[in-house]
């Protein structure tokens, strides 16, 4: 049985070897909107057209970003690793 560590609303296997997907700040798009971390299986398309779709989404929303930060950086912490220091 794996453990599971949870990022977010999605859950990844304790030990991952890859690092998180896109850029933090698209990270950061989409968990103020979804609450997770971009899944491993999306594409660079995909990431370039969440990022557009989403900042709209979030533009005239100013309380939703600042509201998540601090779980965004914990899960963002997590999935990069402990002795990680990813910023983009």
């Amino acid at each position: 049985m794996t453990k599971k560590a949870h990022h977010g609303m999605i859950e990844w296997p304790i030990g991952r070897t890859t690092m998180p997907n896109g850029s933090k700040f698209a990270n950061e798009l989409m968990f103020g909107v979804k609450g997770q971390l971009i899944p491993d299986e999306y594409t660079e398309s995909d990431i370039r057209h969440m990022e557009k779709s989403y900042l709209k989404r979030l533009w005239g929303n100013c309380e939703r970003l600042p509201r998540s930060e601090a779980r965004f950086e914990q899960a963002w912490r997590q999935a990069s690793g402990p002795k990680s220091n990813i910023n983009e």
